[in-house]
């Protein structure tokens, strides 16, 4: 039992924060560098790493769905995975919340420094 609750635990957290970063990579960071395009500005350095740290935070997720989908698929415990899980949950928690207030800072923070230069 343990086995699928861990498991299904990473398939939806891990498949949440996996859609969020997919739609920050593709649709919000575009159309940020866009913005900034047209001001004539520079991104932050924070904001051009971001795409590159988003695809290695897509790849760490889909390694962490995919051992949760292990985990509730297997007929036989398999304690191996279950070690892998508690640790894909405790990435997605520590480090998640750190992760998603950061990459928020990185899009909001840019916006902000466009934004409070322009006269009313």
């Amino acid at each position: 039992m343990k086995y699928k609750i861990v498991g299904w635990i990473n398939l939806v957290f891990g498949s949440l924060f996996l859609i969020q970063q997919v739609t920050m990579l593709f649709f919000v960071y575009p159309k940020l560098s866009y913005l900034y395009d047209e001001f004539g500005a520079d991104l932050p350095l924070s904001t051009r790493i971001f795409p590159y740290l988003t695809t290695f935070v897509i790849l760490v997720l889909v390694v962490i769905v995919w051992i949760g989908a292990k985990l509730v698929s297997n007929k036989i415990p398999n304690d191996k995975f279950l070690k892998l899980g508690i640790a894909g949950l405790i990435v997605l928690f520590l480090f998640g919340g750190y992760y998603f207030s950061t990459q928020l800072l990185s899009i909001i923070f840019p916006l902000y420094s466009i934004t409070s230069n322009l006269q009313p």
